[in-house]
């Protein structure tokens, strides 16, 4: 059975894939040189192998040899995606170096960036870096060709800007009904105390202190409301941000452009305040 090859760093492997994280029978590889492999749930299903049996590995060397080898199964991984479950096996770098007898070259080369708004950079970086080899000859440089990930999926793009417009349209009719919602609250709780202010009014008290009195409460059940909703939004966010979460379809759309049925939240500053800020300078000023 024709499967592609993973070759992996096993350090590195965990900043770039989820597949670590989707081992759901034995464990990830442990060494960059040990013989064991690691594949997909839908194939260990269509070889009939489970955890500890060997598979053997047969191909093409770099040098024109054949390449052959028998590594153990240590882990059977379920990545979401069928393509990836039933197409990709994964081994340690330096034992696929000594099968196919690689010696120090590799075909591709897989990275990843901190801050996508850095994307750009790196890859100007890596261009520069590219001319400046020795080693190569021009029309090797030619040939090394520098893939984002755009390019590799051009659809995925439009879709995360739809997404985009639509999440923050969403988030913004949401803030608009949470605002009204609570500024109602507060007119509702002036008018039926009427006759409390009337009587307090009744005692001397001046309009201006009635009105600081009213500001007060609304600023403090704000205050107070807003961080109870802060606390229980965190600890529901990062349960989902460690575990992930999905809804009914989002596995299909994911295997056509190689994405997990899982999804993880984005946490940080920003996200948090963001809606609660708006709420509260919204409900402030209008009260």
């Amino acid at each position: 059975m024709a499967c592609k090859l993973l070759v992996l760093i096993h350090r590195y492997e965990s900043d770039l894939s989820i597949i670590p994280n989707r081992i759901k029978t034995g464990k990830f590889l442990t060494q960059n040189d040990a013989q064991e492999i690691v594949i997909g749930k839908s194939l260990a299903h269509n070889l009939k192998v489970i955890v500890g049996d060997e598979l053997t590995l047969l191909g093409s060397g770099y040098d024109g040899s054949i390449a052959t080898s028998v590594l153990t199964i240590v882990g059977i991984f379920d990545s979401g995606m069928p393509d990836i479950n039933r197409g990709v096996v994964e081994i340690p770098f330096n034992t696929f170096q000594d099968i196919f007898s690689m010696e120090q070259f590799a075909h591709v080369l897989v990275g990843t960036v901190d801050n996508l708004n850095n994307l750009e950079n790196v890859l100007t970086q890596i261009h520069k870096k590219i001319n400046q080899i020795s080693f190569l000859s021009k029309s090797e440089k030619i040939k090394l060709a520098i893939l984002d990930w755009n390019t590799l999926s051009p659809g995925l793009l439009q879709i995360i800007e739809a997404d985009m417009v639509n999440s923050w349209f969403l988030y913004s009719c949401l803030i608009l009904i949470v605002t009204f919602s609570i500024l109602n609250t507060f007119l509702m709780a002036v008018l039926e105390r009427t006759r409390e202010f009337g009587v307090m009014l009744a005692l001397g008290v001046s309009p201006f202190f009635i009105g600081k009195l009213v500001i007060l409460e609304s600023f403090l059940l704000s205050i107070l409301g807003l961080a109870i909703g802060i606390i229980i939004g965190s600890i529901i966010t990062t349960y989902f941000y460690f575990y992930g979460f999905s809804y009914p379809g989002m596995e299909e759309i994911g295997a056509q452009f190689g994405l997990s049925d899982l999804i993880f939240p984005q946490m940080s500053v920003f996200n948090f305040i963001l809606g609660p800020s708006i709420i509260f300078i919204c409900n402030y000023s209008l009260s």
